[in-house]
């Protein structure tokens, strides 16, 4: 059983399965955000979680350092945090909008945050 479990969430984790409601629209949107130098991704995970599975073209600060390392971020740019499943996510944006951060989006985890990167608009 606990071979099931392991394979199931491996699985699980290899196909890309995000849980997210994130339109294609929004997705394209945040791509342009970034793009025009608007927003910045930051990524919540954690050092070995990194290293695992990469999410370029963000920021890396751990949500247990976060508190500390928040002068690294610029208040006047939408921060689309994410994590693995968006737990810690939400955890983030809760600190950083009680800090004076008035546009930080939980975009939830690392592959909706590669979806948002990689997005090409629409023809």
């Amino acid at each position: 059983m606990k071979a099931f479990i392991l394979f199931f969430s491996l699985f699980i984790s290899l196909t890309g399965y995000a849980g997210d409601d994130l339109s294609n629209t929004k997705i394209e949107e945040f791509h342009k955000m970034i793009n025009k130098k608007e927003a910045v991704g930051l990524d919540v995970r954690s050092s070995v979680e990194v290293k695992l599975f990469e999410a370029n073209g963000s920021v890396h600060i751990p949500v247990g350092d976060l508190e500390e390392r928040m002068g690294e971020l610029d208040k006047s740019k939408t921060i689309l945090v994410f994590c693995e499943s968006g737990g810690r996510a939400g955890s983030a944006k809760n600190l950083l909008s009680s800090k004076g951060f008035k546009n930080v989006i939980n975009v939830k985890d690392w592959r909706t945050w590669r979806k948002i990167r990689d997005a090409s608009p629409k023809k």
